[in-house]
This record gives C-alpha cells, sequence and structure tokens, in this order.
C-alpha cells in the first residue's frame, strides 16, 4: 500500500501544471480600410486605418504601422495614415508592420466645383461694344482645375451674343 500512495505522489507531481508558453504574436497580415480612395480636390484628405493580425488570426491591436507613399507628387500620407492628395494621377499608400504590409490604391482626379467669372454683371454703353470676359474653374478645394474647358451661353441671344474666342 506505501508502494501504490508513492507512486500516485509521483504521478501526480508528474501530471501538474505544465506550463508552455504561448508564442510571440507576429504580425502576419494587415486589412487595410478603405481599399481603394478617389479624391475630387486637391488637398482633400482621408483617413485610413490598418487592421494588422497574427498568426493565429488575432488582431495586434498596438502593434506599431508605418505609412508610406508610391509618389509624394501625386499624394502624402502622414505618421497617422492621413493621406492627402497633391495632383492629379495615381499612387499607392502601403501600411507595413514587421513582415506585414497591405496597400491602398489612391486616385486623385480634380472634379470641377464652381465657376469664377472675371465680371458678373456687364453694362455696355452702345450697340456693338464687346468686352472680354474669362472664367476660373475650381475644386472643392477652391484651387484652380488646370486645362478645364468653359462653355460660353447667353440666356437671351436678342440682348446679347457670345463667342468662345
Amino acid at each position: 500500500m506505501r508502494y501504490i500512495r508513492l507512486t500516485t505522489v509521483l504521478l501526480l507531481a508528474a501530471c501538474g501544471d505544465s506550463t508552455t508558453t504561448p508564442p510571440t504574436p507576429v504580425a502576419t497580415s494587415i486589412t487595410m480600410s478603405p481599399t481603394s480612395v478617389s479624391l475630387e480636390a486637391l488637398g482633400e484628405t482621408t483617413q485610413l486605418t490598418a487592421s494588422v493580425k497574427d498568426q493565429s488570426g488575432a488582431t495586434m491591436s498596438n502593434a506599431p504601422v508605418s505609412w508610406a507613399t508610391s509618389d509624394a507628387a501625386i499624394a502624402t500620407v502622414s505618421t497617422t495614415a492621413l493621406v492627402t492628395s497633391v495632383a492629379d494621377g495615381a499612387a499607392t499608400i502601403t501600411a507595413t508592420s514587421g513582415s506585414a504590409s497591405g496597400t491602398v490604391a489612391v486616385t486623385v482626379l480634380q472634379a470641377a466645383a464652381t465657376v469664377e467669372l472675371s465680371e458678373t454683371t456687364l453694362a455696355l454703353g452702345s450697340l456693338g461694344d464687346t468686352t472680354q470676359l474669362s472664367a476660373t474653374v475650381k475644386d472643392a478645394a477652391g484651387t484652380a482645375v488646370a486645362g478645364a474647358t468653359v462653355s460660353w451661353a447667353t440666356s437671351d441671344t436678342a440682348v446679347a451674343t457670345v463667342s468662345d474666342a
């Protein structure tokens, strides 16, 4: 009986808590949001987010992420993932954490939001008088849209005519 008790004690001691150290989390994937961005005004901004996951698929909420742009002449990105449009074109924003990375496609194409005229009212003194008008097309941020085409028209051709010249 004494040997049975000793054997039981040894078996229980051998089966005691054996703690194994869990593997150190390593960034293996990054999911980006949004996955693509279209900006229509120079100086327009948008915020990106990156969700970093480890080898077991768990989110690594405190994983450091670095940000880079493929073309700073088109779009820049800050250390806090704020993207700013600079000029028309396309760029890729890359987020990196360890050996994992994710990308976002950024397209910048200025869109006309307003048209500023050199004159908003005209008073011509005599029949046949002419004046030259100019127009500046601007995006939503108030930046001139280079190369924008303006079409001219009059609301009453019996009063005034207009040409593109």
